[in-house]
Parts: structure tokens; C-alpha cells; sequence
């Protein structure tokens, strides 16, 4: 056995007796560490490849103190159901919702109790510096020097099925499988007692904000927030949502023809049949035979024509058509191959896809795979991809959608640093605004008045040319107002000149220089002097403190704010500016998100459960007849995620609707 000085020796629970005093053990735990060996990828029923809702368990591990660690083998699982389910125990487990979607395969029985994930845990306590070494493996070695070797290494390919005692590696399997639940019960211990060293706020004003006591850790953090959004993903991830296999399939159809389309009219222009497909062909064509400029060659001596490569010819000063065309069909191409065809593998035999959303990131957002349902196209969207997700019958989705929430709390930032104009206009004080706006009510469009106020002209005017196309100045109104918008987003999002540039070519259908960028960004920042402000300090305090903190307290760490590389540096400094907005609403979806599970009257009464999550936006699904009222309920948890609402409205469109496209 590998670690005999280090741990205690392994307890193998095959009979009765050995369940009994185990379960016994574990019932007077205050922290028991739990972990499992599964069979792995599987497949359903259709022969479709699906993780979360069919791997099972093969071995449970059980570690409640630092002097015991249990194997318990399947046969024995249901003896522990009750154990699993006693709310008092705090389970801790490295990515607890893996074991807790395998435990309900197996046994049905509900991981219940707190619990303390190890990976979230280490991200709270260094998301930056220890990205990407959040896992058992890394923490246990990078803390306390114990190496654990993984599966395949010590056993190859060997079905983990096929170890019992008798078997000729079973000492060593035995070691192995007991080891991860003591580890896990000994990092978590750790990583509370140093979460709980670390204050979220440094003054009261910051703590009362959110409704915390100016003593808040994060360890408290974690239980307050962090934990019941691990139980609320759980639930989500269970519950799936439908997808219709007949509907991907007419997208399939649909995305084949524009293809044949985009191809048909690539090959007149080009005058011979073209693979859009070859960079090799693309290339010589691109750099050859047209002659335009090019960034070199790979290491293979092929052209390169890269995405980036052919937007820049597409949508730069080149204005190339073939380039653009080439984008057009590679985009078609990836939604078949990603969305109608490749979704469709995904739907398991309840007819849902259950995705798995991942809640460590920097950005605070979620992200989500196997498959990722967060980037499936929004409208407008010619094929409509979104459609072939809808609620089951006599049912009806509820689709939330906060309006404009990352410009709302840059509003609320701005004003504290006096400058209000962002919020009179967005809150409709309309009075407090110089100008005309007699005759107006509620808030402003707040792309519109941006872009007037760059323009120098009266929102009033600005508006009225926007809906009047024949109107000599409508075309500049429009381009104003998008790159107000561009660059209202843009500035949150850390974007510069040439950013801007690309993204203004491609949303006016006109090459940007960086030039005319760069003024657009200046004009932006006069008219909001609280904007500019606000990025000044946050570089600043970054630079001060080695990070950045969300409304709700939640740390962004810099350790590169003081590079000398300037790459480094700079990606730290638009950091600091991006994080406490875009982090702060992914805070306010999560309290949202939260109020809304733990809401029971929605959640029983109603029998409206929370589905999906797209950044700013809730899917729900209930009875078609408790739609309206449930609607109310959601609207109202997202629109005071805070124990005190604060001087700027989170304003929710929400709708009724029968797929999740008609959401939009």
C-alpha cells in the first residue's frame, strides 16, 4: 500500500457487522468525507454517449474523521442511503455535484447536509494564481505534499468492476479508492479554516450594501452563497430540459442548404469549384491569386486563414466578399456539425439534454458543457436553432431576462463618483437631465441618449431620426447609436481601439478605422465622466491591493496588475475594470437564481422549477395554468436580488412562451 505512514489503514465494509459499525462511525461525524469510483462514460439505451444521468457507482469511500477511512462496494450502497440523507452531516467532496448525480443512479438516494466542495472551496481562496489546480490531485500535493496517482497509472484499463479481495491488485485498489474521502475531509478542513481568515469587506459601508455583517469571511461567503448555488445547478442539471430530435433535424436540412448556397455563389465568384473548408485552397486563392496581404504561412508552409485572418478581409478596409462568404459558410457548418447534429447525440432517453454547468470562473459566470447549452445562437437566428427546445405537454416555459444589467450597475458605479447622468436616464429622472424631454416618461433608451449625447443633439431629435429611414442623418444616427452601444459594452469588457474597430466594421457594414474607433471611445468617456473615473481607480486600486472586489464582495485577483510584460499587464488592468461589473452581475443571476429555487411557494405551489441559465437570462418550466402568477414570482426575485435594493432598477423582461426562441 502506498501511503501506510500517512493515513490510517483502510477498512474494507463487505458484511453486516462492518455496515453497521461504519454507518455507526459516520452518524457522529461533524464533517464526512465522501468520494466514488464510477464506471465512467456510458451509454443509454439508444447507444447515445451520456455522462451525468448514467454512470453509477462502482465503490463508495467514506473518511469521517482523520483516523478512519471506509471502502464500502455497491452491494452495500443502499445500507448507506439514509446515512447520505441526514441533513445534519456536512458532506465534503471534490465536485460534489459528479458524486451526487451518481449516487442518485445508483441508489436514488439524495446527497443532502451541506456540502463542502473542495474545488470551490480553492477557487475562493485563489482563482488566479492557482488557476487550473483546483482539483484533488493538485491541492492535496501543493498543500500538504501527498501525491495521488491516478487511475489509469496504477491500474491501466483494468474495469474497475473486476477488483474484489482475492483479486491480485485488490490491497492496492483498496488503498487507492479509501484514500481520496480522507484526503478530501482533510483538504476541506484546511481550505474553511483559511477561508475563514479572510475578510470580504474592508469598511461598513461595502458590507451594509449587501446586507452583511462588516465581519463576513469567506467561509461565510461560501455557505451564504457559493454552496446553494452548487445544490441549485444540481437540481438544474437533473431536471434537463426537452429538446425535439425532429426539430434538429429540419435545422440540419435548413443549415445544409445555406451551405450549398453560400458554396454555389462562392464558386462563381472565385470561377472554379472551391472547398471553403481547405485553407489550403482559401489560401492560394486569398494570398495568390487575388494578392491580398497576408500574415504568413504555418509551420506546415500553408497559408494561414485563421477566423481572425479572413474578418479582418472580410470586414476591414478590403471589404472582401469571397472572405466573407467563406466566414458565412464555416459558421453554417459549425452549427450543424455543433448544434443540429451534435445536440441531438445529447438528448438522453427522457428526451431532455442534461448539460453540466461549471461554477468556477473567473467572471464569476457559469459556463456549461457536455453539451454547452449557453452559446446555442440567440435571435434574430435564421434557422431558428433555439425552437427545438420546449416544455413538455400542458406545460409552459417562463423565460426571464434582466435588461441591460452590466450598464445598469455601470450607472450605480458612475453615480459614485457624481456622476448621475447615466442613472437619471436609465431611472427616468428626467428632470435632473439637461435638455428637452417634456413629453417623455419612465427611462430613457439608454443606446439612444448616449449616442445623443455624443452627437451634441436632443435625445428627442436623435429618436425621431432613428425611426425616420429616409430622414439624410438617419444612417449616421444609427451608426452613432451602435457604437455607442459598441462602445458602452466594449469599455466594460476591457475592448480598445482595434476591438472596437472590428466590431464597429462588422455591425455597420463598414470598414472602422482605429482611429475613428478611438474617437468614439473619447467622446463615450466625456459624456460619462463617472465612467472614466471608475476605470482610473480600479487600475489603481488593483495596483494598491493586488485585486478587485464585485458588489458583492467576491475577490478578483491581479497577479499580473505589476508585470513588466506589457500583454500581462495590460489583460490585468482591463481586468480590473471588466470584473466588478460583469462579476457583479453574474452575483445579482446567482441571488436570483437562489431566491428563486429556495422559493417553495414557486418551486410546490406553482410547480414552476428552474431549468436553465444563460448569463443574464432564467429558463423556467410548470403547469400552463399557474404561468401568469409564476411569472410575477420570478420577476420580483430578479428584480431585488438584495436584502435592500439599490438606487438603480434591475429591470426583467419576461415572457410566457411555448420554446425557448419565443423567449426573445
Amino acid at each position: 500500500m502506498r501511503f501506510m505512514t500517512i493515513a490510517p489503514p483502510p477498512i474494507f465494509v463487505d458484511s453486516p457487522e462492518a455496515v453497521e459499525r461504519c454507518i455507526k462511525h459516520c452518524m457522529t461525524t461533524t464533517m464526512l468525507g465522501v468520494d466514488t469510483e464510477t464506471l465512467g462514460l456510458l451509454k443509454d439505451e439508444h447507444g447515445v454517449k451520456y455522462h451525468q444521468m448514467t454512470d453509477r457507482v462502482v465503490v463508495m469511500g467514506l473518511s469521517p474523521d482523520e483516523d478512519a477511512r471506509y471502502l464500502v462496494p455497491q452491494r452495500q450502497l443502499r445500507h448507506f442511503t439514509g446515512l447520505l440523507e441526514t441533513p445534519q452531516i456536512p458532506k465534503a467532496l471534490a465536485n460534489v455535484k459528479f458524486d451526487a448525480h451518481r449516487f442518485m443512479n445508483t441508489t436514488k438516494a439524495r446527497l443532502l447536509g451541506t456540502w463542502v466542495d473542495t474545488v470551490h472551496l480553492d477557487f475562493m481562496l485563489d482563482e488566479d494564481t492557482r488557476e487550473n489546480r483546483h482539483g484533488l490531485k493538485p491541492c492535496v500535493w501543493d498543500y500538504f505534499q501527498i501525491p495521488l496517482i491516478d487511475y489509469k497509472t496504477l491500474f491501466g484499463s483494468e474495469d474497475p468492476r473486476a477488483f474484489k479481495p482475492g483479486h491480485a491488485q485488490w490491497n492496492k485498489y483498496l488503498d487507492y479508492s479509501s484514500l481520496d474521502p480522507w484526503v478530501t475531509r482533510k483538504l476541506a478542513l484546511y481550505l474553511l479554516k483559511e477561508l475563514g481568515k479572510i475578510l470580504v469587506w474592508k469598511n461598513h459601508d461595502q458590507a451594509v450594501l449587501t446586507g452583511r455583517e462588516q465581519n463576513f469571511t469567506l467561509k461565510d461567503m461560501y455557505y451564504a452563497t457559493e454552496e446553494p448555488q452548487l445544490q441549485t445547478l444540481w437540481k438544474m442539471e437533473r431536471r434537463g430540459i426537452k429538446a425535439k430530435r425532429e426539430r434538429l433535424g429540419e435545422i440540419e436540412s435548413s443549415l445544409s442548404a445555406e451551405m450549398d448556397e453560400v458554396a454555389r455563389r462562392l464558386n462563381k465568384i472565385v470561377g472554379y469549384p472551391i472547398n471553403p473548408n481547405s485553407g489550403d485552397q482559401v489560401g492560394k486563392y486569398l494570398f495568390e491569386e487575388c494578392d491580398l496581404p497576408n500574415r504568413g504561412k504555418t509551420a506546415t508552409g500553408k497559408w494561414s486563414t485563421t477566423a481572425v485572418i479572413l474578418k479582418d478581409l472580410a470586414l476591414g478596409e478590403h471589404q472582401c466578399e469571397e472572405a466573407a462568404l467563406i466566414l458565412q459558410y464555416k459558421k453554417a457548418s459549425k452549427n450543424k456539425g455543433t448544434y443540429a447534429v451534435g445536440l441531438a447525440k445529447w438528448i438522453a432517453s427522457d428526451g431532455r439534454i442534461h448539460t453540466s454547468y461549471g461554477a468556477q470562473k473567473t467572471t464569476g459566470r457559469l459556463g456549461s458543457k457536455e453539451p454547452n447549452l449557453q452559446n446555442v445562437p440567440r435571435p434574430p437566428d435564421q434557422h431558428q436553432i433555439r425552437k427545438a427546445f420546449v416544455p413538455e405537454d400542458g406545460n409552459k416555459f417562463v423565460i426571464a431576462d434582466y435588461g441591460q444589467l452590466e450598464m445598469r450597475i455601470m450607472a450605480f458605479v458612475a453615480s459614485t463618483y457624481e456622476d448621475y447622468t447615466m442613472l437619471n436616464a436609465i431611472m427616468g429622472n428626467l428632470e435632473a437631465l439637461d435638455g428637452d424631454y417634456e413629453g417623455l416618461d419612465g427611462g430613457l433608451d439608454m443606446h439612444s441618449f448616449t449616442g445623443a449625447r455624443m452627437l451634441d443633439m436632443p435625445y428627442k431629435e436623435f429618436v425621431v431620426i432613428k425611426g425616420d429611414e429616409s430622414h439624410p442623418r438617419h444612417e449616421e444616427i444609427i451608426a452613432t447609436r451602435t457604437a455607442a452601444k459598441s462602445v458602452g459594452f466594449g469599455i466594460i469588457y476591457g475592448i480598445g481601439a482595434r476591438g472596437l474597430s472590428a466590431q464597429l466594421s462588422q455591425s455597420l457594414k463598414r470598414f472602422v478605422s482605429e482611429e475613428e474607433a478611438q474617437g468614439y471611445i473619447d467622446l463615450y468617456l466625456r459624456t460619462f465622466p463617472g465612467v472614466h473615473y471608475y476605470m482610473v481607480d480600479m487600475k489603481r486600486l488593483a495596483k494598491k491591493n493586488g485585486y478587485v472586489q464585485t458588489l458583492c464582495g467576491r475577490f478578483r485577483r491581479l497577479s499580473q496588475i505589476k508585470s513588466p510584460h506589457r500583454g500581462h499587464r495590460g489583460h490585468a488592468e482591463r481586468q480590473a475594470v471588466n470584473a466588478p461589473i460583469q462579476g457583479s452581475a453574474a452575483d445579482i443571476v446567482k441571488l436570483a437564481m437562489i431566491n428563486c429555487e429556495n422559493d417553495e411557494y414557486l418551486r410546490e405551489a406553482l410547480g414552476y422549477k428552474l431549468l436553465h441559465q444563460v448569463h443574464d437570462e432564467l429558463i423556467f418550466e410548470g403547469p400552463e395554468e399557474n404561468a401568469v402568477e409564476a411569472l410575477e414570482v420570478v420577476r420580483r426575485h430578479m428584480e431585488h436580488p438584495f436584502k435592500e435594493d439599490l438606487p438603480v432598477d434591475f429591470l426583467v423582461d419576461a415572457k410566457i412562451v411555448d420554446n425557448w426562441y419565443a423567449g426573445k
